[in-house]
């Protein structure tokens, strides 16, 4: 259920990021005796002065006066960090990709 929530949160913001438009890439793979999840697309780039601020609690890019915003990623961190796991996210101007581990 943990895999799911963890799955579905970020394929929920890539989607919004894409805006209707461009390409989601879900690849899977082992490796070194562990797992690694690679979800990529090609929406806008996160910008380098909010990366660092994207798993924490509250933050959010959108509009949020009722502080219902920002929570997914948070979610998503705590989930991977209760398995002992490790998530990073990478964006550049053609390809934004989070790695689960």
């Amino acid at each position: 259920m943990d895999l799911q929530r963890i799955i579905s949160n970020i394929l929920r913001n890539s989607i919004e990021a894409l805006n209707g438009r461009g390409l989601l890439m879900i690849k899977s793979f082992y490796n070194y005796n562990h797992i690694v999840i690679s979800i990529q697309n090609n929406g806008p780039q996160i910008d380098k002065d909010i990366i660092d601020k994207i798993f924490h609690q509250g933050f959010s890019t959108k509009e949020n006066k009722h502080k219902e915003n920002g929570f997914g990623l948070y979610i998503v961190k705590e989930l991977v960090n209760k398995h002992n796991g490790n998530i990073q996210v990478k964006s550049e101007e053609t390809l934004t990709e989070f790695i689960i581990n």
